[in-house]
């Protein structure tokens, strides 16, 4: 019997396996990493119970203690292919990426390695092989389809007070096809071997079957330098967005982020960001250009079957016309988990909207607007028949459900879309 434990950073996650059933199978063995080590420590030599401590310390995301720990099984046992490949996964997250290196090498040459233990080598040497290259080129290229309700946004039963054109509108429901093209040129820094330049090019559809107004295309042309510590990263990105809406220019979005995440014991992370969007619009609705600026912050705990993470925004806008100009607040729960075969999402997500004027075009008080949203996602390669691998087709199933409610009186708008869409990176 294998048990099986899910190290999570960030956007990839890491299965590994632990066969400990003889040391499971004992009705004393202990079930605390303090337990355990106080019976390592009581007969080092043993090696079910330096598992059973190597399965715990990884389960709390103690990774160093629990380098120490495979490491001293491979002093007893220097053959042993599950040491190996749980100590290769282990060195790679910890950073030590020439001993990863090493250890996958040990794992192909040896005949005792599963299947699976080589296929994990192999994709560890593939990964920090394509790291040395100067340069990296990736991409990825999807496609999907779906249904939207209201994707006017109008208002439920039409009703909203003094709304006229601009919240008065007919809630529909709507079919729509998506297409997403992203190339990605990455530049390490050879002398420094942690830092690395990327230039990205993105560009996507979105077309509804009969609503034009809604229908979308941007190009995008991103910058970004990533910077890596011992237990941090930091990454500052400045791009240029053109979009377009129903086939004319409507805006040029030019934004500077910067990001940075730190690791903690116990599989703990934290996030701070900071943001600066400038968005000029085109034709007739310059009135709404104008600067947004932002910042944000999150914290993530890795837990024995997935990912919990809590993040925080607050984003003030202000426009050419001050009615257009709001302040808004933001609170968003995750939950990312491979207990399914593939990588399933479940986010909740609170947003306040403040307006700074009044909109004499909407109401006689400054609007305040309130939105509950609900999304989940299911990701699932097409030939591992799991979380996808990074070079393998993935098939995403995605939904989401939206209420906004205002001090309007009767504006209450309801929302919700699902889709599916198949991408294939190269």
């Amino acid at each position: 019997m294998f048990k099986r434990m899910m190290l999570c950073f960030g956007l990839g996650c890491t299965i590994m396996h632990l066969n400990v059933a003889t040391a499971l199978a004992q009705e004393t063995a202990p079930v605390t990493e303090e337990a355990a080590f106080d019976a390592v420590f009581a007969d080092p030599g043993n090696i079910l119970l330096n598992f059973q401590l190597a399965s715990i310390q990884l389960k709390n995301g103690n990774l160093k203690e629990a380098s120490g720990t495979l490491e001293r099984i491979l002093i007893l046992l220097p053959d042993n292919a599950e040491a190996q490949s749980l100590l290769a996964s282990v060195q790679l997250r910890l950073g030590n990426k020439p001993e990863a290196m090493r250890l996958s090498n040990l794992i192909l040459e040896n005949d005792t390695a599963t299947a699976a233990q080589k296929q994990e080598a192999n994709a560890i040497v593939a990964q920090l092989e394509s790291e040395r290259n100067a340069y990296n080129f990736t991409g990825v290229a999807s496609f999907g389809t779906g249904v939207t309700d209201n994707p006017i946004g109008g208002s439920r039963g039409n009703k909203a007070d003094g709304g006229g054109e601009l919240l008065d509108k007919p809630a529909t429901a709507e079919e729509f096809s998506t297409a997403n093209l992203n190339i990605n040129l990455q530049r390490r820094l050879i002398s420094q071997l942690p830092q690395d330049v990327n230039l990205s090019l993105s560009m996507t559809t979105k077309d509804y079957a009969t609503y034009d107004a809604g229908d979308l295309s941007t190009i995008g042309l991103t910058a970004a330098y990533s910077d890596t510590f011992q237990s941090g990263l930091l990454r500052t990105s400045f791009g240029a967005t053109r979009i377009h809406i129903a086939d004319k220019h409507y805006m040029n979005s030019y934004d500077a982020r910067a990001t940075y995440i730190q690791s903690f014991d116990d599989g703990l992370s934290g996030t701070i960001g900071a943001s600066l969007t400038r968005q000029v619009l085109k034709g007739t609705n310059t009135n709404k250009t104008g600067n947004v600026e932002g910042l944000s912050a999150g914290i993530a705990k890795i837990l024995s079957h997935g990912r919990l993470s809590l993040d925080t925004r607050y984003n003030t806008s202000d426009m050419t016309e001050k009615q257009y100009g709001k302040v808004t607040k933001g609170v968003t729960i995750g939950y990312s988990t491979q207990a399914l075969p593939g990588l399933t999402s479940i986010s909740l997500d609170y947003a306040a909207d403040k307006y700074k004027d009044e909109n004499t075009g909407v109401s006689t008080k400054t609007r305040d607007d309130k939105t509950s949203s609900i999304r989940a996602s299911y990701l699932i390669g097409l030939q591992s028949f799991g979380p996808p691998n990074g070079s393998e087709a993935f098939l995403q199933v995605a939904a989401k459900y939206s209420s906004t409610k205002s001090n309007i009186e009767n504006y209450t708008k309801l929302s919700g879309e699902a889709s599916v869409s198949i991408s294939q990176p190269f």
